[in-house]
């Protein structure tokens, strides 16, 4: 049973899961319940990692779509508890909890599709979105997964040139509108990249970012996200 308690303790009492606060191995972000009960995205879309029920059937989210990220991962779908505590952390300004998802996220992630050393790179937000909220959260789980998985992060190549209406209360066509030309390079981009957000929802926002930075350079791209939504 999943029970959300002081987020605090989650950062200096590492020998207890974050969700249920009973003992876990050191080395996990979960006990072993806890993670057993999250909603896997195990029969994902091989281009948008939509969740499947069945590995070679039709992905009915991107049929008829071109993407310029090449492929996508989402070990998760954003289903109890993960979209309550995405809600907690966007509403309440409380970051803590990327911490642990970005450690689940670096065990999750296979790399085997990369013949050379990937960069990492978050999806920006805006100064002032970024303000407002006190952190951008793509950014933090870039972070941590430069740490964990010793890669090189860039935070400097993508940048969003102007702000947006938040992307959750549109639908695809209205958030490939509102997006538009948002990003851009404002230097040459590293050439293999794990693009990374909190959340793929239509995957317009990886597709803009994909955009810029393939004209920037980029050769190859994936689309990396702690949670995949699924059907609407």
């Amino acid at each position: 049973m999943f029970q959300i308690e002081s987020i605090v303790e989650w950062l200096f009492d590492s020998a207890k899961c974050p969700l249920c606060r009973l003992s876990k191995p050191l080395n996990q972000p979960l006990c072993l319940g806890c993670f057993a009960d999250l909603a896997k995205n195990s029969t994902p879309c091989q281009v948008c990692a939509y969740p499947l029920n069945q590995p070679d059937e039709s992905c009915p989210d991107c049929y008829g779509e071109w993407f310029h990220f090449d492929t996508a991962q989402s070990p998760l779908i954003y289903q109890f508890p993960m979209r309550e505590l995405f809600q907690k952390i966007k509403q309440g300004k409380n970051p803590e909890p990327l911490f642990w998802m970005s450690q689940l996220l670096a065990q999750q992630i296979d790399l085997s599709r990369f013949g050379t050393q990937p960069t990492l790179i978050p999806i920006p937000s805006h100064p002032i979105d970024c303000a407002l909220r006190g952190f951008n959260q793509a950014e933090i789980i870039a972070q941590h997964l430069s740490r964990y998985l010793k890669l090189p992060l860039d935070r400097q190549s993508l940048q969003k040139k102007r702000r947006t209406d938040h992307q959750a209360s549109l639908n695809r066509a209205e958030r490939k509108t509102n997006l538009g030309s948002t990003f851009y390079c404002n230097q040459p981009a590293p050439s293999h990249v794990l693009l990374i957000d909190d959340i793929h929802t239509t995957g317009t926002t990886f597709d803009r970012a994909s955009e810029a930075l393939k004209a920037a350079g980029t050769v190859y791209i994936e689309a990396i996200s702690i949670c995949r939504t699924p059907g609407r």
